[in-house]
């Protein structure tokens, strides 16, 4: 049974002076146990450059391999009107440039793609990203899974959510809080914890990278610092796993590693990182996350400056949450977190043209 849908769920600050946040669970019960987490969509019409809203959003990864891994691509439409909606894909299949626009007309709540939609021309063991661009403002969510194998229709307990980014948002400075290597494995044939870093160029051409990681001291892993650069033509994902060519000095992995990393670039880029784990056969061991701008970052306060403590809970009026059911989710075969032991690397350098139109008006089924 499929107990996907879609709705929309609006929480509004009954004061307008109070920063919120509001964060959302994915569950799946029509296979194997699926669970994701992504951020609500900000809203700031006062401030839209500081949002999750444009007309021109990039979503940092999509995939469609036969081993299973697929992603599911969700628009949601904030315009006063129906919207004409593109999500355009860019990427290799095997080394084969791939440049494919899925187009939709009047849209006026929201719009699912699986890169398993067979009635699209993705191609097979494709890796890349996906521009979606519209007259209206609109936000995104990108979704990724994983089936037993291409179409089985079987999913594995891999299921994860993260932000698309509006284009404007890109910056040359974010921070990963969370990143793994070979940390606690559970057996000698166990790999542990670990992550992948992607790097997404915001203009689609390329860019000087540099990645930084520093361990926690009391880890039991080296604690760095480990600094390393590399060119990033369109896109490219570093796994932390990988024996080289991993985000980490050449020759210098560490073993294991727990810590945090920074991602520098020339150009403004986005950037999301990966945590998953081995340890626990049975379960969603897989997790996403979005980055943190370097304009987000606050400066811890200088040594021995007091912490102003509150003397009392201030009381926040009641907020308003309203639901209205939209259009029912496509059954997304399983959104795919990259795990092979070398890395892939996109490769538009610069903004190529599409080379197939398809007309899909309504939402695909996957």
């Amino acid at each position: 049974m499929n107990t996907q849908s879609g709705g929309l769920l609006e929480v509004i600050n009954a004061t307008g002076n109070n920063d919120i946040v509001a964060a959302v669970d994915l569950y799946r019960s029509d296979g194997n146990r699926l669970f994701g987490s992504y951020d609500g969509f900000a809203v700031r019409p006062d401030d839209p450059g500081s949002d999750d809203v444009g007309t021109d959003v990039v979503m940092p990864l999509a995939i469609k391999w036969a081993t299973g891994w697929y992603t599911v691509i969700g628009v949601q439409n904030l315009g006063d009107s129906p919207a004409d909606i593109s999500i355009r894909y860019i990427g290799t299949a095997e080394e084969v440039p791939v440049d494919v626009i899925i187009p939709y007309s009047d849209v006026t709540n929201v719009v699912f793609h699986s890169t398993y939609d067979e009635t699209t021309p993705i191609p097979l063991n494709f890796i890349g990203y996906a521009i979606v661009t519209s007259d209206q403002p609109v936000a995104g969510l990108l979704v990724r899974g994983k089936q037993t194998a291409y179409l089985s229709n079987s999913n594995e307990p891999t299921y994860t959510a993260v932000n698309g980014v509006p284009r404007d948002n890109g910056e040359e400075e974010w921070h990963l809080p969370l990143i793994y290597r070979r940390h606690q494995k559970a057996s000698p044939e166990s790999i542990g914890w670990n992550s992948w870093i992607q790097v997404q160029v915001a203009d689609g051409g390329s860019a000087s990278v540099t990645l930084r990681f520093v361990g926690k001291p009391d880890s039991g892993c080296p604690a760095g610092p480990f600094e390393t650069s590399a060119v990033v033509n369109g896109s490219k994902v570093f796994y932390m796993n990988a024996d080289d060519d991993n985000g980490f000095p050449p020759g210098q992995s560490p073993d294991c590693f727990l810590g945090a990393a920074q991602v520098t670039g020339t150009k403004p880029l986005i950037v999301i990182a990966n945590v998953s784990s081995d340890s626990f056969p049975g379960g969603d061991n897989e997790a996403m996350y979005n980055a943190v701008a370097g304009s987000r970052v606050t400066a811890p306060p200088p040594p021995g400056t007091a912490t102003p403590t509150p003397t009392s809970t201030p009381t926040v009026p009641g907020a308003t949450a309203t639901i209205t059911p939209v259009n029912v989710l496509p059954t997304p075969t399983s959104t795919p977190t990259p795990t092979p032991t070398s890395a892939p690397t996109e490769t538009p350098t610069s903004t190529p043209t599409a080379t197939s139109t398809p007309t899909a008006t309504s939402t695909p089924t996957v």
